[in-house]
């Protein structure tokens, strides 16, 4: 009677349970999906915010050894608006330097990619100043 009663439930509830299972590892496997898709995005961004900031390192080290000489004063200060024309030089140049797709993909991480571009040129700005 056991035996009977055990293939009773398993014809019974095994197509039920196989739907759930199946329907489980479908999930499992669209999760997996996601998480992986994230993953790459967000590495994605990290690395243009990365490349983004190189290159405005680069940028203010290039300007500061060249141009930035043709904008100061006679005591070796630059004034405030000659410091406004750097850095618009300096985002310029940046703009210029990094590809589009690359400031598309930032974008998903910052509000401003020009706000981000500003900020980092005045901390590599204030970091140059601290190390002379």
């Amino acid at each position: 009677m056991n035996n009977e009663m055990m293939n009773l439930i398993i014809s019974t509830l095994g197509p039920t349970i196989l739907t759930l299972l199946s329907g489980l590892v479908s999930w499992g496997l669209i999760e997996l999906t996601k998480y992986i898709r994230t993953k790459t995005k967000n590495e994605a961004v990290n690395d243009a915010v990365a490349h983004i900031c190189h290159t405005v390192d680069t940028t203010v080290k290039e300007l500061a050894q060249t141009t930035a000489a043709e904008y100061k004063n006679s005591d070796g200060s630059l004034s405030k608006d000659a410091a406004i024309r750097l850095k618009f030089l300096a985002i310029k140049k940046v703009k210029n330097q990094v590809p589009d797709a690359i400031m598309m993909t930032a974008g998903i991480a910052v509000n401003s990619v020009n706000q981000l571009i500003s900020a980092k040129i005045e901390k590599a700005v204030f970091e140059m100043k601290g190390k002379n």
